[in-house]
Formats: C-alpha cells, structure tokens, sequence
C-alpha cells in the first residue's frame, strides 16, 4: 500500500492535480525570496499598467512575460530543491544544471525588461509630459 508522501506518485483526479499545482505555487510565494520578488515586481508592473490604461495587445505582451518569467523562476527552484534533495555534496553536473536555470531566469528576466520597457516607456513619457 503507497504512503501519504508518496501521493504524487499515484494517478490523481484534475482536482487534486490542479491543488497539488496550487500549493506548489504557494511554497514558491512562502519559501523562495526570488520568487516573491519577481512577483512583487509583477504587482508593480500591472499597478503601472493599469494606471497608464494599456491597450489589450499591451496586456497580453506583458502576460506571457510575467508568465514567462515566474514560470521560469518555478522551475528553478524546483531544481534546486531537488538537487539539495539528492546530495549535500558538490557535483559539478548538479552545479552546471542548477547555474542553467539560474540563466533561464536571467535570460527570462531581461528579456522581460526589454520589454517592460517598450511597453511601458513611452506611455509613462507621454503621461509625465502631458
């Protein structure tokens, strides 16, 4: 008979699928700074959004950026507790994928700015101007 914490490994009905999901997000938010601040940032960048009335296609440029970017820091931390899960020990292929995901992130993260930038620049000007 499988153990309580051996759960996700058995096959689960959708809803038990999509809270398992929901109270992975929810250590992220709880456990791991990067992602808080990324989502912080996030708040920031609709709360600007919002006060500058962005056009849709705006919304949805800056939707899949922020997607892109949490979803990105998500998986990293998902590697690094797996990796602190396997071995305390270094591993220089350990160290190699968790560097990686740390790129993701990064590569994610600017190229998000970038476009933060595009898309809220000039809107922010004309506002300041005006």
């Amino acid at each position: 008979m499988p153990s309580a914490d051996n759960h996700h490994y058995e096959s689960h009905s959708w809803l038990r699928k999509f809270t398992d999901a929901a109270r992975g997000v929810k250590v992220a938010v709880r456990a791991e700074v990067s992602f808080f601040v990324h989502l912080f940032v996030t708040v920031l960048v609709v709360m600007l959004g919002l006060s500058l009335g962005l056009p849709k296609l705006s919304w949805c440029v800056l939707a899949i950026c922020i997607t892109g970017v949490l979803t990105a820091e998500l998986f990293n931390s998902s590697i690094e507790r797996l990796a602190r899960a396997i071995t305390q020990e270094t591993n220089p292929e350990i160290r190699d994928a968790l560097d990686m995901a740390s790129g993701a992130v990064l590569v994610a993260s600017i190229g998000s700015v970038v476009v933060g930038l595009v898309v809220l620049a000039l809107p922010l000007w004309d506002r300041m101007a005006g």
